[in-house]
């Protein structure tokens, strides 16, 4: 099941990856746990798109804007 789980994680990945801006929003996928009304466990993918937050820097004595990204 691993293997498989994997699998999705990647596939997903790359299939998001061409859609992130650097100045726009980054996506993440997360791996969690979860469980059916019965408690039977089972991986559950959390795909989320994040704004990067932009912030000023002093880099060698010059304020300059950057982007955090998440």
């Amino acid at each position: 099941m691993a293997a498989a789980v994997g699998a999705a994680c990647r596939g997903i990945g790359f299939a998001v990856l061409p859609h992130d801006l650097i100045d726009g929003r980054v996506h993440s996928l997360a791996l969690e746990e979860g469980r059916t009304q019965h408690g039977r466990l089972f991986p559950r993918l959390v795909l989320d798109a994040l704004a990067p937050k932009r912030v000023v820097v002093e880099i060698d004595g010059a304020r300059r804007p950057a982007t955090r990204v998440p």
